[in-house]
């Protein structure tokens, strides 16, 4: 039952990245993999779990941090929310603040 309840939120945050501006999608491979690098085994570990590429959770971290910049709108707010649920349910939202 777990399993699913993360892929659902994984499901809902890939959606809501879709509807990101591009702008906000767009990391040259430079972000990407600076971003991989810093994340934790322990994150890795659940991502992998998980089967979520550890590449692709980078880009929802640097589009936060982006929509951090810009401010918010209705579908940044959906992707932040829906990114945070899936933070929680994998168990990683204290490692990557």
């Amino acid at each position: 039952f777990e399993r699913k309840t993360y892929s659902k939120e994984y499901q809902k945050t890939k959606e809501a990245y879709q509807k990101l501006n591009p702008a906000l999608r767009q990391h040259t491979s430079d972000e990407l993999n600076s971003k991989v690098s810093t994340l934790s085994p322990v994150v890795r570990a659940k991502l992998k779990k998980n089967n979520i590429a550890p590449g692709e959770y980078a880009s929802f971290l640097l589009s936060r941090e982006k929509i951090a910049k810009v401010g918010e709108s209705p579908e940044t707010e959906e992707f932040l929310k829906s990114l945070k649920t899936m933070e929680k349910t994998l168990g990683i939202e204290e490692q990557t603040q």
